[in-house]
């Protein structure tokens, strides 16, 4: 039986102002983001699939350092539209 994990990007500055970021805006982590992943434990894996925006990049590199992602455009976020960069405050 093969596993399959999905794994969210760590924190970009978009997601701590609680922004809708999507595939327009491509953030890298901020360095919260990226500490906080570094101080988690993943799973192995054999093989790493991975949406081609920086902070997904990012995320693969820092959780598995040394597995080259394989890049799947189709894992790119949705499009917020007009909502994209938005805060919940702004739109109102």
């Amino acid at each position: 039986m093969k596993t399959i994990i999905l794994i969210r990007h760590g924190m970009t500055e978009g997601n701590r102002e609680r922004r809708f970021i999507g595939c327009r805006t491509d953030q890298p982590l901020c360095q919260e983001g990226a500490d906080a992943l570094s101080s988690m434990k993943y799973p192995e894996a054999d093989i790493l699939f991975c949406s081609p925006m920086k902070r997904c990049l990012q995320t693969a590199g820092l959780i598995y350092p040394g597995m080259k992602p394989v890049v799947v455009n189709g894992l790119r976020e949705c499009d917020f539209g007009d909502f994209e960069g938005k805060n919940n405050d702004e739109l109102t």
